[in-house]
């Protein structure tokens, strides 16, 4: 049972269909529990809870995402052909469904493509050979031409509000207890040997179609937020970049 599209993500957690390569735009923040408390009261005015944090007593959900990336780490260092693309395996929850992501970021506009498999179906991804009449076979193609392999996994509990407004549709994240480990196997489900990558910092997103919308504007100004290029990935990466890289002067993220 497979399920594909271009989507924008920013009405759900789940599948928003959408015309092929559209994109969206992202803009995230670094910020602390108090700057978090302000904004979370800011969005219970302005916008609406997100239905999936309503199914939690949290009024959060976990996401776990296992990402890839080369042999010689060419994702991380931003080789040619590499630099703008992600692929990744993504758990909402403890549901049995994963998505397989390939996101395109460029500046803060971003694209995604997911095709969504049952967990038993992630053991395909080590066959070295296409499967044609899969529908993942796209994700397992370009997995196989790149030679991406898993890297490192990432868990974290997101805190979501969705809207509309005169620009369009948009969506408000904050991503906390950001947590991670290095991973070489084809399964998402984190082992319990990860580590903080941000101990008391939220990362929040805003996310919308176009320009950005006034209702953001004003978000911005009055909470005095700075944006910044932030990775979960490349964090990770760089937390543990002793196990994981080979020897070098200094590794660095944006």
């Amino acid at each position: 049972m497979s399920n594909e599209s271009e989507t924008l993500h920013l009405l759900s957690p789940s599948l928003t269909s959408c015309a092929q390569g559209a994109t969206a735009f992202e803009v995230k923040f670094l910020i602390d529990e108090g700057q978090a408390v302000d904004v979370t009261a800011w969005a219970v005015r302005h916008l609406d809870l997100d239905p999936h944090c309503k199914d939690d007593s949290s009024g959060q959900y976990k996401i776990t995402s296992l990402y890839t990336d080369t042999e010689n780490f060419d994702v991380f260092h931003r080789q040619p052909k590499y630099r703008r693309r992600k692929y990744r395996l993504r758990r909402y929850g403890e549901e049995s469904t994963i998505h397989l992501e390939r996101k395109v970021r460029k500046g803060n506009q971003v694209a995604k493509r997911r095709t969504s498999v049952t967990e038993d179906e992630i053991s395909l991804l080590t066959n070295p050979l296409l499967l044609s009449d899969w529908d993942a076979n796209w994700f397992h193609d370009c997995l196989l031409r790149k030679q991406l392999r898993p890297i490192c996994q990432l868990v974290y509990h997101r805190h979501a509000f969705l809207g509309h407004c005169p620009e369009g549709p948009l969506r408000l994240t904050m991503d906390r207890n950001i947590q991670g480990e290095p991973c070489s196997e084809w399964k998402v489900g984190m082992t319990g040997n990860a580590e903080s990558l941000v101990p008391g910092k939220v990362v929040l997103e805003l996310k919308f179609r176009d320009a950005m919308p006034v209702i953001f504007k004003r978000l911005v100004a009055d909470k005095q937020l700075t944006a910044v290029g932030f990775s979960k990935y490349r964090h990770c990466i760089n937390l543990f970049s002793s196990n994981l890289l080979p020897s070098q002067p200094e590794v660095k993220y944006a």
